[in-house]
């Protein structure tokens, strides 16, 4: 794929179209995490800048004592090692977390059903052997030398207090300044010592394989039904005022009653026809608060009629976008 090919399809996938493919599969949820992978590649980027450009106004300040070497930024003294060690150490964690999210992406865009805490590699590659194109493209990349050694790293130096790289002898007396990783051993495999640019030097190979992760995830989405039984709360009616609108057949509107406080909810219901057990994504707004993202019981009604009540059997959580489970459970038992 080339470059111009890449930027189409990274707009592409961070755009409101494919936000709304994926509503239509009712697989709304991967968006999130969609999103948060291609925030930490920027990262990654604009840490390889930072890490560039450190080294570079190094060498042009010149040397000064190459063994008490420092640089000056906004008028704060900083050991360059120091600096740069950080800026790999951060490389590394935002191109591992990319990962990360990578997975949860595929986790819930092709709905595997794994637990957030669940999805590991080793256990996502045993769900997606059903995904023919998907399973090769992450063994692609998941295999790929370069990322087993970030991941592997970045997973080492969690639980290491002291592994600290520095720049080389030779290239401290030349004045340039570019951290070495040290070999460490994990898992019982030893990986060798890396220069820092070096792996900064692969992102464009590992963008490309990540890229392509996503394009399998996209046609094997294209090429699927969407899945059954889920709504998305689309509108919500607090009294006079109402936020958001219905757009599509899978949208449902919820009414809130607020006690005399105004801050504690006394009732959630709905109107629309449900008589069913149903998977339910709450709204996601920072302007109503998280009243609205753990809902334990909405009531059900027609007519100003109570026919029924939804329970939640998920646990509730307002850190992550979900599909919450609900039962429904009759009021009547004539109800048709």
């Amino acid at each position: 794929m080339d470059k111009d090919t890449a930027r189409e399809r990274i707009e592409y996938y961070q755009s409101e179209e494919y936000k709304e493919l994926l509503r239509e599969k009712n697989v709304l949820d991967a968006f999130q995490f969609l999103h948060t992978s291609f925030l930490y590649l920027n990262y990654a980027l604009i840490t390889r800048q930072l890490y560039n450009d450190t080294r570079a106004n190094y060498k042009c300040e010149g040397i000064k004592d190459p063994f008490s070497p420092d640089v000056e930024i906004m008028n704060f003294h900083y050991s360059v090692d120091a600096l740069l060690n950080k800026l790999s150490f951060e490389w590394i964690s935002h191109i591992s977390n990319a990962m990360d999210c990578l997975l949860q992406y595929i986790n819930s865009a092709l709905c595997l059903r794994l637990s957030h805490q669940a999805v590991k590699s080793e256990k996502m590659g045993k769900e997606v052997k059903q995904f023919e194109n998907v399973f090769s493209r992450m063994d692609n990349l998941w295999n790929d030398k370069t990322v087993k050694y970030v991941r592997s790293f970045n997973n080492y130096s969690k639980h290491t207090i002291d592994l600290f790289g520095g720049s080389s002898l030779i290239d401290a007396l030349q004045g340039d300044r570019d951290i070495i990783i040290p070999d460490f051993i994990y898992r019982g495999k030893l990986f060798e010592s890396k220069r820092t640019s070096q792996l900064m030097g692969y992102y464009d190979t590992i963008f490309a394989l990540f890229i392509d992760v996503l394009e399998a995830v996209y046609n094997a989405l294209c090429d699927r039904d969407p899945i059954s039984n889920r709504l998305h709360i689309a509108k919500v009616i607090i009294g006079k005022n109402s936020l958001g609108k219905k757009e599509y057949t899978n949208d449902i509107e919820i009414k809130v009653n607020y006690k005399e406080d105004g801050i504690t909810v006394r009732r959630f219901w709905t109107e629309e026809v449900i008589k069913e057990d149903v998977e339910i994504m709450m709204m996601h707004s920072k302007i109503i608060g998280q009243n609205l993202s753990k809902i334990s019981c909405i009531e059900v009604t027609q007519n100003g009629k109570l026919i029924g009540k939804l329970h939640a059997k998920d646990k509730l959580q307002d850190s992550t976008l979900q599909y919450i489970k609900y039962t429904f459970e009759r009021e009547y038992d004539d109800l048709d």
